[in-house]
């Protein structure tokens, strides 16, 4: 089964592996103002369902406090859900963490410094995420033995990747979270 993975970000891609792993197409999606981002998507997906049966995945995000993109990293996120489910495709979920484990090498835990100012913080942050994008680029490229020059087609090569050794049991894939249900008490505080 071809697999289509899907990064989410403002400069995000898709691809389509096939079942041997190895990438079939790729599109960049830009362009969320214009709506082209979303157009763009669609037609990957209808030329996609003409290459086979697919499994599709996408990257799971959230926006955090104080993130100036927060509100577009989970529209995108909100939109590619809707359209892939619109077109009947019910997708894989994967946390940026999970995916990335494979492909790069553990971070040393950093907290913050009370000393530290807010500009100095923001600087650091901004350095370690430069550093992890190039991380995951060259990891890219490694894999497929060619240059890689876009981080959204990087995020959605290897997520697409994460994917496949999860299929071909490579790797252990996320365990599915277990539906326990609560004990409720009744208006004495006895559990029922």
């Amino acid at each position: 089964m071809n697999i289509l993975a899907v990064d989410t970000g403002s400069d995000g891609a898709v691809i389509l592996l096939n079942p041997e792993g190895e990438p079939i197409a790729v599109r960049v999606l830009i362009g969320t103002k214009t709506g082209k981002y979303w157009q763009r998507l669609i037609d990957f997906i209808e030329s996609a369902k003409n290459c086979g049966e697919f499994e599709a995945v996408v990257e799971k995000v959230w926006g955090m406090p104080g993130q100036k993109s927060a509100s577009s990293i989970t529209k995108n996120y909100g939109m590619v859900l809707g359209i892939l489910r619109a077109h009947g495709i019910e997708p894989v979920e994967v946390v940026p963490l999970s995916w990335q484990k494979p492909f790069i090498k553990p971070r040393e835990k950093t907290s913050w410094h009370k000393e530290e100012t807010d500009e100095e913080r923001s600087a650091r942050l901004n350095a370690n995420r430069a550093e992890r994008k190039q991380e995951l680029i060259d990891a890219a490229a490694s894999i497929y033995g060619r240059k890689v020059d876009h981080s959204g087609i990087a995020d959605a090569l290897l997520i697409g990747r994460w994917r496949w050794m999860v299929l071909t049991k490579q790797i252990e894939g996320p365990k599915p979270k277990s539906k326990k249900k609560r004990k409720r008490k009744n208006n004495k505080g006895v559990k029922k």
